[in-house]
């Protein structure tokens, strides 16, 4: 899959035929795991920390960047990656029992390891 997290989203909605609208279900999505990210680094700090950081991220339509102070790049990465792990699996989990075994196929190639391109064969 791409790097981009919005791309890699709209493929899976492509593969299940999702009809709706892409953009705006990968925009909810990644929010969800933003305040997933934010919510799990929150539970780290003091309980009064967390209701002050709480209070400015929710003024905030970018909330992590209230966690730049309390936090460093590798554990708001760490953050993300795990919420989006855990988001994606909870939305699969969810959605697999509606899905055809053509679609469940499709599904399972998108996640398929990809072969490196820059590996020359002989």
């Amino acid at each position: 899959m791409a790097s981009d997290p919005k791309q890699n989203i709209k493929s899976i909605l492509d593969v299940i035929d999702y009809d709706g609208d892409k953009e705006a279900f990968a925009e909810e999505l990644l929010t969800l795991v933003q305040k997933q990210a934010l919510a799990d680094l929150l539970t780290t700090l003091p309980v009064e920390k967390q209701d002050l950081i709480s209070k400015e991220a929710s003024d905030d339509e970018n909330g992590l960047s209230k966690l730049d102070s309390h936090f460093n790049t590798d554990q708001k990465a760490e953050a993300i990656k795990k919420a989006s792990e855990s988001v994606m699996k909870q939305y699969l989990e969810e959605i697999t029992p509606t899905l055809s075994d053509s679609q469940l196929t499709n599904l399972e190639s998108l996640f398929a390891p990809q072969p490196d391109n820059n590996t020359v064969q002989k």
